[in-house]
């Protein structure tokens, strides 16, 4: 069931919209404010903090339906499985209840930024 309510998401969401992201370079935050109202980001976070309380196959879901479609630029998996599972589990309450849930509703979109000595942000190189 959770892999039909994602691919109808991506299919009548992201699918339609994919060439006016790569227009623009990037994608707009409606589909982030939809995501969350369908259930769809934070899938692996507790329920307390507005996540689905799922697990890692639910996320796989996410990716392999998101990959199926070709759609590219979304950021869920950052955001979701990777931000988010950071903050559940080294972020103290306040921060918690601060930052996942409206992560969770696709009102706060999560990122990251790296950095090595001697490289500045240029990771590649």
């Amino acid at each position: 069931m959770f892999r039909v309510t994602v691919r109808r998401f991506v299919e009548r969401e992201c699918v339609p919209r994919q060439d006016e992201w790569d227009e623009a370079g990037r994608v707009d935050r409606e589909v982030w404010r939809k995501a969350g109202q369908e259930g769809l980001l934070g899938v692996i976070l507790p329920e307390e903090y507005g996540g689905g309380g799922g697990d890692f196959g639910h996320a796989a879901v996410m990716a392999e339906e998101i990959a199926r479609a070709n759609v590219s630029g979304l950021g869920f998996q950052v955001h979701s499985d990777i931000i988010a599972p950071y903050i559940a589990r080294v972020g103290n309450e306040e921060q918690k209840r601060k930052w996942l849930p409206p992560a969770c509703a696709g009102e706060l979109i999560l990122a990251i930024a790296m950095t090595e000595p001697g490289t500045g942000s240029d990771l590649k190189s």
